[in-house]
């Protein structure tokens, strides 16, 4: 397995260094990275490895997506690069404006419009730069003067819209998921700019999520959109048509560890939860095989979505979960990489 992942090191890194267009480094990442690539196709056969075998395997597997990811990213950049300097090279801004007074320059509507006396001027200044802050400064001349204006302008990141939660500080542990998360279009917040971090998950959202992850996993998309009267209605009812719950919850109660498990455990085929850790059955000290949800939170820790509450892995079958907590066991479910490997 080993000279796989070299292999693929290889040619993934000859592949990158010769795309010649953002497009083609999209495919490339969906080639080697995406859901159904070939380092992911790796993962899935770690579950006939030895335990010894398995972390070593798993490390030398993150560290060469960590460095394709990188490679990526770099050569983005500078074809990003290029393509704004031959932009420059094949379009001329006249900003030159006859007769007097000396050029006046405003900006109306934001970054939206630039006016030179009073006629408007579309810049696309920030087509292609990364999401961030940049200082701006235009000069317009003509035989009466010249004037110079200055300005910042706010690039967001590619979707138009920023980061949302002002409750999910940087610094925050679960950030990065919290962001990932959102990201991928599985979570909102309770409110508009709160996610609540320290709530507790409800059966409600617990199906919701479930149903989503269902949809992105199996067509790409989420299109599921609120139902009524009860706003989790629609996705009660998609769970059910696609085998994800068998049951009625009260869907306002807070969910226990072991509930949200039982129910995360159907929201992705088979094949997304190839076992990449050795838990016996009756190895995790608070999950006795008789528990009604034991074979839902065996499947969980074996994929390496959830490993426990502490060094002995205790699950807590009875108690409830954070949504901070619920964002990081998300990261995990969709991206295979972001599993824990243990043994026990």
């Amino acid at each position: 397995m080993k000279d796989q992942l070299a292999q693929i090191r290889s040619e993934a890194n000859k592949e990158v260094q010769t795309a010649g267009a953002s497009a083609e480094l999209e495919a490339l990442r969906v080639k080697y990275l995406g859901k159904k690539g070939a380092l992911t196709a790796v993962l899935k056969q770690m579950g006939g490895l030895t335990a010894e075998e398995r972390p070593v395997i798993g490390q030398l597997a993150n560290e060469i997506r960590e460095a394709l990811e990188a490679d990526i990213d770099a050569r983005r950049a500078l074809l990003q690069t290029k393509e704004r300097e031959q932009k420059l090279l094949s379009e001329t801004l006249d900003v030159t404006i006859p007769g007097t007074p000396a050029p006046e320059v405003t900006r109306q509507s934001g970054n939206a419009a630039i006016s030179w006396n009073g006629s408007a001027k579309k810049l696309e200044i920030g087509a292609g730069l990364p999401a961030g802050t940049y200082p701006v400064v235009l000069k317009a001349a003509n035989s009466a003067g010249e004037t110079t204006f200055t300005f910042t302008l706010t690039v967001t990141p590619s979707g138009g819209t920023p980061f949302p939660f002002t409750d999910v500080p940087e610094w925050a542990w679960y950030y990065g998921s919290v962001k990932a998360a959102w990201e991928m279009g599985l979570i909102n917040g309770r409110e508009p700019t709160l996610f609540k971090p320290d709530d507790y998950l409800t059966y409600a959202e617990a199906v919701k999520l479930a149903a989503c992850m269902h949809q992105k996993y199996t067509t790409g998309a989420i299109t599921l959109t609120n139902g009524s009267p009860d706003w989790w209605d629609s996705y009660v009812a998609y769970a059910n048509a696609n085998g994800i719950i068998n049951k009625v919850y009260d869907w306002n109660a807070t969910a226990t560890r072991a509930g949200y498990m039982e129910i995360f455990a159907n929201a992705l085929p088979a094949e997304a939860f190839s076992a990449i850790n050795t838990v016996p059955n009756g190895s995790i000290p608070d999950v006795p095989m008789s528990h009604p949800q034991s074979a839902a939170i065996y499947k969980l820790y074996r994929a390496g979505i959830v490993e426990g509450m502490d060094e002995a892995h205790n699950c807590s079958p009875g108690l409830n979960i954070e949504r901070s907590q619920v964002a990081a066991i998300l990261v995990r479910m969709m991206d295979p990489f972001a599993r824990r490997l243990f043994s026990m």
